[in-house]
């Protein structure tokens, strides 16, 4: 059976200023790496349980605070399954990013190329340019013929694409020069 690695997650409340009252915050601890987020509340320090993580021996403050920290941890697995669901590697980051609805999209090989393509006209010279277009249609030709003819790959699939070209070029030369390209290009 596959393992996978589970974020941990640990509510935390830290000093706000000399009056007693404390911020609270969760801290997402993946692969021995961490990361904080405010929650943006504030409780007192005689009603938070630093070993349970949520607030406690007040009534109110417990009505108010217990059921947002829960909404909170609950919002942060949903976006621990959406990373499965994609199949994306989990790191303290991306799920702090995915939560604050921060996550940049994910490009995919062929956008990547024809970005880099359309900045550089002004900075490459015309034949190192006319190198970087021949990459692009060998890479969609590649694309198009050994992913069932799509032309967009995700990044996390370059690797074993770069693997693959190396072995299925017939001119070992122009293999080595479109594979520098396409690094040169990420």
């Amino acid at each position: 059976m596959k393992s996978t690695n589970t974020p941990g997650l640990r509510f935390i409340a830290r000093p706000a200023n000399s009056s007693g009252q404390l911020h609270i915050y969760v801290r997402i601890t993946v692969k021995k790496r961490r990361v904080e987020i405010s929650l943006q509340k504030t409780v007192a320090r005689s009603h938070w349980d630093a070993k349970i993580g949520c607030a406690c021996c007040n009534r109110d403050v417990m009505r108010k605070i217990n059921p947002y920290i829960e909404e909170v941890r609950s919002k942060l697995m949903e976006c621990f399954s959406e990373l499965q669901l994609k199949h994306r590697p989990l790191a303290c980051h991306t799920l702090k990013a995915l939560f604050l609805g921060e996550e940049q999209p994910e490009h995919t090989l062929c956008s990547l190329i024809t970005y880099h393509n359309t900045n550089m006209i002004e900075v490459l010279s015309p034949g190192t340019l006319k190198n970087y277009f021949t990459t692009e249609k060998y890479v969609k030709l590649f694309l198009q013929k050994n992913i069932a003819g799509r032309t967009s790959i995700s990044r996390n699939l370059i690797t074993s694409l770069l693997a693959s070209l190396n072995f299925s070029c017939e001119d070992q030369h122009l293999c080595r020069q479109i594979i520098h390209s396409l690094i040169m290009v990420l």
